[in-house]
């Protein structure tokens, strides 16, 4: 079976071909009831502007006849599958016998109302068009992901439709369906599948169809189906037949255009010569320009709120888009003028909350930082006291403060929907974090990061490596060999403390509670970090794996002491490189070789130790210095334990030593807010959330130092 794939936009090029005789179907392309009692279904599928949607179809199948059969004659490309659905089991369940009939195209969701029939007729020279369901999605994945499970859902319930009345099973209606953008199907290739009852003759408007099969449309196809849809581009020879009242002189000239596109589809002229140009691709391009000229009006219509009168008038007319735009602003400008206020002109504004809780914070944090901060040009709050930028936001506010004495004036900027509490809670939480940057917290530079989604004590695993490979004999078996692993856990922990601002700080200006206490708390956070980190090396902490403390002899990573030499730190250095992994059950580790990354030392050893690692230009081989330009880490929060002991620490890349973390999403120190309504002060509340700990002994080394 030869199938032809077209692109959508040339489906929608012969969505406007008529099969039929009746000029009215042709003027209108809607659905409506004519003389005969037949039911025409023409146009989009769902279009209420056209009157094919379920209500309004189903509306018209109300009103047909009370007894008898009744004829729905399609002429549609399709649309809305759920409106096409809806007229689809209206038909089912219609007291009519239905007899369907294709008059010219029937395409998407139109070929499954076509199927509701008891009979389905179709001319020889007409189409169908099936394809999978489709729509304009967007989204994040999950949207995307649930619409396209949706649209599968679509298309599964279409093929079960056609199997239903032929021979041939869903899953080869979908492969059909699938093939590129969908797959067509002449009268002939329809009878053979079961899609229709009975082949019809053509009728006299199309009797010069080229008979498609399932061959790829021609270039004249288009010309020969694509008429307009409104009355002043009738069919001239429909018109002719129904002897309709002549037109005028201007719209005689463009049917006579439009007929002898229809009629050199083999590319002759009638007076049979060849034509200078394409008569298809002249007739394409009117129909296409005359289409979006309607499109266009509909829109601009809908937008502007013209009148229907007004809309009708255009689209009978010449009118080009850019005439019935001018139009449509004349007639917004005018209602708009009416329904203003006398003396009042439209501006456009700017929200003043928003200017005001801008302006406060800028002039706040130039106040305790003025070298950090500018002052944004125009700031009216600028070098303004607590107690007068309370006054200001409150007139902003809508408060009157007439009369009002400091006290009170501070009280009511506490209490009231002000926003002076948040922008108080801002600017403090700015300068907390100022204070936390401004300390250094060295400990990044050795030691790994942790993801912390929650509270709970996280398990550091170290898997172990995997068992060797061993002999097999020539009848024997496979051995089974098992992975252990190593957990040490690491846990957050919350600290935290509350700062009030008080009336009496807002009435004195008393800036300290915004700026110098929430600075040196935030460093006091970072500082926090560090005593966390660093006192695990002090302290010794036991390890989860071993049950014994993190530097111990059985871990052989504790070195002999000494103080700082070039040859201590070279065992320090050996005792990382011998360091063996953590073997499969009942079997031995392998070396790590993990290399010396940096030394950390006690305040009281920077000195020494610095000179161990200078660079210095050596004549000899026993001059040169091996661990010229290593990383030395000096660290004060080491001499309180103990200032002899110094450390070596591993690549942390290639093993966890020393391990850090904090709550998702929320690193460092935060500030919470709220009113004390006990003392009528503005708590804020510093927290921080942090967590540190050892993930493997491997990672470090020691010398206790003499």
């Amino acid at each position: 079976m030869k199938k032809t794939k077209l692109l959508s936009t040339a489906i929608a090029t012969a969505l406007a071909a008529t099969m039929s005789a009746g000029a009215d179907g042709v003027k209108e392309a809607k659905n409506y009831i004519n003389a005969s009692g037949d039911l025409m279904i023409y146009g989009d599928i769902g279009d209420w502007w056209e009157g094919n949607d379920a209500f309004s179809v189903v509306a018209q199948l109300e009103q047909a006849n009370p007894s008898g059969e009744l004829k729905v004659r399609i002429h549609s490309n399709g649309g809305s599958y759920l409106e096409g659905l809806a007229i689809y089991n209206a038909l089912k369940q219609s007291k009519h016998k239905i007899i369907t009939q294709i008059d010219g195209f029937a395409g998407s969701m139109a070929t499954i109302i076509a199927l509701a029939g008891d009979e389905v007729h179709m001319p020889r020279n007409s189409y169908q068009f099936i394809h999978l369901a489709g729509a304009n999605c967007s989204g994040n994945h999950i949207d995307l992901r649930e619409s396209a499970d949706q649209l599968e859902e679509f298309s599964n319930q279409a093929s079960k439709i056609y199997a239903e009345r032929s021979e041939i099973d869903a899953s080869e209606w979908l492969t059909m369906m699938s093939d590129g953008v969908g797959t067509w199907l002449n009268a002939e290739k329809c009878l053979e599948y079961g899609l229709i009852t009975k082949i019809i003759d053509p009728v006299e408007a199309v009797a010069h169809c080229i008979d498609l099969g399932e061959s790829l449309a021609p270039a004249g196809f288009h010309a020969l189906m694509a008429l307009p849809k409104t009355k002043d581009l009738t069919n001239d020879a429909a018109a002719a037949a129904d002897n309709e009242e002549e037109e005028d002189e201007e719209l005689n000239k463009r049917n006579q255009a439009h007929a002898a596109a229809r009629m050199s589809v083999g590319g002759d002229n009638p007076e049979g010569g060849k034509n200078e140009l394409s008569q298809t691709e002249l007739s394409a391009k009117a129909i296409t320009a005359e289409r979006t000229r309607q499109a266009e009006m509909r829109k601009l219509a809908k937008t502007s709120g013209v009148s229907a009168d007004m809309l009708a008038g255009w689209l009978d007319s010449d009118t080009t888009i850019e005439a019935a735009r001018e139009v449509a602003i004349g007639e917004m400008a005018a209602r708009d003028k009416a329904g203003m206020p006398s003396g009042r002109q439209g501006a456009d504004t700017v929200d003043p909350k928003a200017t005001m809780k801008a302006d406060i914070a800028n002039a706040l944090l130039h106040r305790v930082a003025p070298g950090e901060n500018k002052l944004n040009e125009g700031n009216t709050f600028a070098h303004m006291s607590l107690s007068g930028i309370c006054r200001e936001a409150l007139m902003i506010a809508g408060h009157n403060v007439s009369g009002m004495n400091p006290n009170q004036i501070a009280d009511a900027a506490l209490h009231s929907t002000s926003d002076l509490p948040n922008i108080f809670a801002d600017v403090a939480n700015n300068e907390m974090q100022r204070g936390y940057a401004t300390r250094m917290r060295t400990f990044e530079r050795f030691a790994t990061r942790k993801t912390m989604p929650n509270f709970k004590a996280q398990n550091l695993t170290r898997l172990s490596d995997a068992p060797n490979l061993l002999s097999k004999s020539e009848n024997g078996e496979y051995e089974i060999g098992y992975l252990e692993d190593s957990k040490e856990t690491l846990a957050l922990r919350t600290t935290g403390r509350v700062i009030r601002i008080s009336r009496e700080m807002i009435i004195n200006d008393d800036m300290d509670s915004l700026s110098r206490v929430p600075l040196m708390m935030g460093a006091q956070a970072a500082l926090l970090e560090m005593r966390m980190v660093f006192g695990l090396l002090g302290s010794n902490p036991k390890m989860g794996e071993t049950g014994k403390t993190l530097f111990h002899a059985d871990h052989k990573n504790l070195a002999e002491g000494s103080v700082p030499s070039t040859d201590a730190i070279g065992k320090l250095r050996a005792l990382l490189r011998l360091q063996k992994s953590k073997g499969a059950k009942g079997e031995k580790g392998f070396a790590l070789n993990t290399p010396l990354a940096c030394l950390i030392v006690p305040a009281s050893l920077e000195t020494e130790v610095q000179k161990l690692v200078t660079q210095v230009q050596s004549v000899t081989v026993e001059g040169v210095n091996p661990f010229a330009n290593m990383e030395v880490i000096a660290e004060p929060i080491l001499d309180e334990e103990s200032e002899t002991a110094w450390y070596g620490l591993g690549d942390k890349n290639l093993v966890d030593g020393l391990v850090y973390g904090y709550l998702e999403g929320e690193e460092g120190a935060f500030i919470d807010s709220r009113i004390d309504f006990k003392s009528d002060a503005l708590e804020l509340k510093v927290r921080h959330d942090f967590a540190a700990g050892v993930a493997d002994y491997r990672g470090l080394v020691k010398n206790p130092g003499a």
